[in-house]
């Protein structure tokens, strides 16, 4: 939870965001500015609430995709 207040990017990959107390740690992220960007083939609570960035599609295509950047 501790790395999550000083982190500047913050990459959420294929989860639900159900399951607690881990589910709190993006919360925590983005209330202390962490840029939170979203990997998922679908849409989570997350998405329209903190997520700066959103990539839809599998995980393996899309982390690919993001370290070409």
């Amino acid at each position: 939870f501790n790395e999550s207040k000083i982190a500047d990017v913050f990459i959420l990959i294929g989860t639900t965001g159900e399951i607690q107390p881990a589910s709190m740690i993006p919360i925590i992220a983005k209330n202390n500015g962490t840029r939170i960007i979203e990997i998922n083939v679908n849409n989570t609570k997350y998405t329209n609430n903190i997520t700066d960035v959103f990539l839809k599609g599998k995980a393996t295509e899309m982390m690919l995709n993001l370290l070409k950047i």
